[in-house]
C-alpha cells in the first residue's frame, strides 16, 4: 500500500478542499514536506500506525495508519478557518473510495486523536496541526 498521506491527500483534492500541489490554484497540498512558500499550504505526513488486533476468521491484522495534517497561512483567522474545514473532511471520511495511480483505496474511517495552533515559523506564518489514525483497505 502507498502512504495514508497520499491517499487523504487524493481524497481532500477529489472533494475540492485542496490542490495538487503547483497545479495552481489556492491551497496546495505536499505530502512528506513543505514548501518555503509565502502562501496558504497544507501538508500530510504519515506518522506511527498503531496495531488494533486482528479478524479471527481470516487472521488480517487491523492496522490504524497515524496521519499529521498540517496547515500553514500568513493570515490566522484564515488558516484557522481552513484548518477546520479541513479537518472536518477529514473527520467525515467513512467508506470513502479514493484513486491513486490506478489502484483503489478505501478509507475506512479516521479519527481525530489532537488539534492545535502550534505558533508562528521563522517566515511568520501561522501554524496548525491535528493527528489522525487512519484505517485503509
Amino acid at each position: 500500500m502507498i502512504s495514508v498521506a497520499e491517499i487523504v491527500r487524493q481524497a481532500l483534492v477529489d472533494i475540492g478542499q485542496v490542490n495538487v500541489s503547483f497545479h495552481g490554484g489556492d491551497w496546495p497540498a505536499f505530502v512528506g514536506s513543505t514548501w518555503d512558500l509565502n502562501t496558504n499550504m497544507c501538508a500530510l505526513y504519515d506518522t506511527t500506525p498503531i496495531k488494533d488486533g486482528r479478524i479471527v476468521d481470516t487472521g488480517e491484522v487491523i492496522m490504524h495508519h497515524g496521519l499529521q495534517l498540517l496547515v500553514s497561512s500568513l493570515d490566522y483567522e484564515i488558516g484557522w478557518s481552513k484548518f477546520r474545514d479541513v479537518m472536518q473532511v477529514i473527520n467525515e471520511l467513512r467508506n470513502v473510495e479514493v484513486t491513486v495511480d490506478g489502484t483503489v483505496y478505501i478509507i475506512v474511517n479516521a479519527k481525530k486523536e489532537s488539534a492545535a495552533h502550534i505558533g508562528i515559523d521563522e517566515r511568520r506564518r501561522q501554524l496548525f496541526s491535528a493527528n489522525y489514525l487512519v484505517t485503509v483497505n
